[in-house]
């Protein structure tokens, strides 16, 4: 497994500030957003030479986009939608980057409906292309327990299409991590870890999320990808200290791993 650090860690950094730092934590590998963070990685905004320019200074890849998430809107916005969404896949495959992560709406059934169509629309479109499609789960979100994973996949088998396991949203929302886990092993693409106390960030080995167990068991299923970090604490000028000793800290576990 390979370390990647999330820009949602450091949300008001430029991408300049993200990657020095995230350069000096001895990071290979960080996450973005097309939308959201100051480091955002939108095709639409970017300054495309400037930003290699930037990850060849730092010696940085993206491991992973968060490209837009799928809600319930009417046809006109769906489909430009989905059109934004392909223009930064084709991004993504210009930076090196091979996972391309989304969510859906609330929890309503439209937007249960929206996301299933939306994943089948991507999946289709990805067939050919050098990326996986990761459908991140995330507390309050329509993906939230295992079950709702068990309705999206009972409509959705094709091989693009696997999970993003964000173990921090799964401990807010009180799922068995290590069942899932199990159950799903086949389709892991890509993990997210954080350390929590209910469902506040805390630095690592603070809190209460069993991450030596939980990689272990994802070692022991047959998991190899990345394990991106995010930090989310209440004491906002401490995190740049915690994202380097967060990665200390995980990749002490993955070395002791067989």
């Amino acid at each position: 497994m390979e370390l990647s650090c999330s820009t949602c860690c450091i949300p008001d950094y430029d991408l300049d500030s993200a990657l020095k730092l995230f350069a000096s934590a001895r990071y290979k590998y960080f996450e973005a957003f097309v939308t959201w963070t100051g480091a955002q990685l939108d095709v639409h905004k970017a300054d495309k030479e400037e930003v290699k320019r930037k990850l060849a200074q730092y010696d940085l890849r993206p491991s992973s986009l968060n490209i837009e998430n799928f809600v319930a809107e009417d046809e006109g916005k769906f489909q430009a939608r989905l059109e934004r969404q392909k223009r930064n896949i084709h991004w993504a495959i210009e930076l090196g980057c091979g996972k391309i992560n989304f969510k859906g709406g609330k929890r309503t059934e439209e937007d249960m409906r929206a996301l299933i169509r939306g994943a089948r629309e991507l999946a289709s479109y990805c067939e050919n292309l050098p990326v996986e499609l990761c459908l991140a789960n995330h507390h309050g979100n329509r993906i939230e327990q295992i079950e709702d994973l068990d309705r999206v996949f009972s409509r959705i088998d094709h091989p693009k299409v696997g999970i993003l396991v964000d173990i921090g949203h799964y401990h807010s929302s009180q799922v068995d991590i290590p069942a899932l886990i199990r159950e799903y092993a086949g389709k892991i693409k890509l993990v997210h870890t954080k350390d929590q106390i209910g469902s506040q960030s805390v630095p690592f080995g603070e809190g209460e999320i069993d991450n030596p167990g939980l990689l272990g068991l994802l070692h022991e299923v047959g998991y190899d990808g990345f394990v991106v970090v995010e930090i989310e604490v209440e004491d906002k000028e401490n995190t740049p200290g915690y994202i380097k000793e967060g990665r200390g800290y995980l990749q002490s576990i993955l070395e002791t791993l067989p």
